[in-house]
């Protein structure tokens, strides 16, 4: 590390939050220095991120349009009794893409971004950030990227959980779009879909996702429930490409953000993902930009007016998880999303997925025939369980 640089953001944590934040301040302060330290040798690990392309605002396009994405015209969900094409555009960005692009970003010397790889932080301050062996760089804005929370920092808390397999086919796989809900399955341990993206004719990223009350993921029988799935769709012969899975927290309580006095915390560290389906990249990119747009120092005001912003739509959505994983029985939690897909209107999605939901969305999402098993009484009592 070259002391005598003062950076004017430091990143720690390399994978989706760190990387659009680059990408965001580059674009609106082209001359800043900017360091992303992340521990593992591997940049933004295995994951695919996903969202509705009216996810993203208007005014974050210009430097979000840079990244790789695979998009499709609209998705199609699957419920009990009923098929929905859902017309919104959707979009993947493949974590092996983001890398390289990020890679040829910062191997571009002159624009004063600079990727440190195999590096331990061991204290978190601003403007100073320690790291293993007496080392340190210095900085006008920190900012944590690390991932979620130890889970004991939550009052409560469900869990979204999923394996997944990138498969390549022997034959065509249809339909083309992407199928974000199939939930004509066994309802066991949760809340339980699957979740089917169509890369290329014959590749696809499919997984077994599951909003659960603990947190074990059981890779052995997600690859048994993962080939079944394919049987029945009709593939017999196919090749494992690549292996995602992993454990989101997502809690069903109240947890404010917490403020440190000298660095800001992003991404599912800061709270800043949706907290009832778990979708992350909207958000990320909205502190990204809102962080990009002002000085260093003027960072940490930035996101608190974001933040009041999402204050009460984030209750609301952390209200809706809470209901389905401590009010309703295992096997009628699916019923919420099938009212959610079958009732409301496309533009009502749309602001749902988009944290921008309105007083009337939320009239809708509440004040209709609830699932069953959802009496009044069981709904009141919601709101005493770890509150």
């Amino acid at each position: 590390m070259t002391k005598s640089i003062v950076y004017d953001y430091v990143l720690v944590g390399g994978g989706l939050q760190a990387g659009l934040l680059a990408l965001a301040i580059k674009h609106h302060q082209p001359q800043s220095q900017i360091i992303i330290l992340e521990r593992e040798t591997v940049f933004s690990g295995k994951q695919t991120w996903s969202c509705h392309q009216t996810d993203i605002p208007e005014n974050c396009r210009s430097w979000f349009a840079q990244i790789p994405r695979i998009t499709w015209p609209s998705y199609l969900v699957r419920m009990r009794g009923f098929q929905r094409n859902v017309e919104i555009g959707y979009q993947s960005i493949r974590s092996s893409d983001f890398n390289t692009f990020l890679r040829h970003l910062s191997n571009d010397q002159s624009n004063g971004l600079s990727v440190k790889r195999g590096i331990e932080v061991t204290e978190l301050g601003c403007p100073r950030v320690e790291l293993h062996g007496g080392h340190s760089v210095r900085s006008k804005c920190t900012i944590d990227c690390r991932g979620p929370l130890p889970v004991d920092r939550y009052q409560g808390l469900g869990y979204q959980k999923f394996f997944g397999w990138e498969v390549e086919l022997d034959t065509p796989w249809v339909p083309e779009l992407p199928v974000i809900m199939d939930v004509n399955t066994d309802q066991e341990d949760g809340f339980r879909f699957f979740y089917a993206l169509p890369f290329t004719k014959n590749r696809i990223l499919l997984q077994d996702t599951r909003f659960s009350d603990h947190a074990d993921v059981d890779m052995a029988d997600g690859a048994i429930r993962l080939r079944e799935y394919l049987h029945r769709q009709g593939h017999s012969s196919f090749t494992v490409v690549r292996e995602e899975h992993g454990c989101l927290p997502m809690p069903f309580a109240s947890s404010p953000i917490e403020s440190s006095p000298t660095y800001l915390e992003a991404g599912y560290r800061g709270n800043w993902f949706h907290a009832a389906t778990g979708y992350s990249l909207p958000l990320a990119v909205q502190y990204a930009d809102a962080v990009a747009r002002v000085a260093p120092e003027q960072a940490e005001y930035a996101v608190s007016r974001l933040w009041q912003f999402h204050r009460g739509r984030s209750k609301v959505a952390r209200l809706l998880h809470r209901m389905l994983l401590r009010v309703l029985t295992p096997s009628s939690r699916h019923q919420i999303f099938q009212h959610f897909y079958k009732s409301l209107p496309e533009s009502t999605i749309s602001r749902f997925y988009s944290h921008k939901f309105s007083q009337l969305d939320r009239m809708r999402l509440f004040l209709r025939m609830p699932p069953a098993g959802l009496t009044p009484v069981r709904f009141l009592q919601s709101f005493k369980v770890n509150r």
